[in-house]
């Protein structure tokens, strides 16, 4: 998914990707996320480990 997320990006010099890594490590990735929200980024792509935990946040993530 990587590879193809950067292929495409090459055609768009105005948009940034950053990938982050929890190495299924939910508090970590929780973390993270928060993290990205805050920040108020454009476009968030969460693969979550379990998705129970995430659910709230990626609620929050949506409003």
């Amino acid at each position: 998914m990587r590879v193809g997320l950067e292929k495409e990006l090459s055609f768009h010099s105005d948009v940034q990707l950053e990938v982050l890594g929890a190495h299924f490590n939910m508090a970590l990735q929780r973390r993270q996320v928060q993290v990205l929200i805050q920040q108020r980024v454009d476009l968030l792509i969460i693969s979550p480990n379990q998705s129970g935990p995430l659910t709230e946040l990626t609620e929050a993530a949506y409003n």
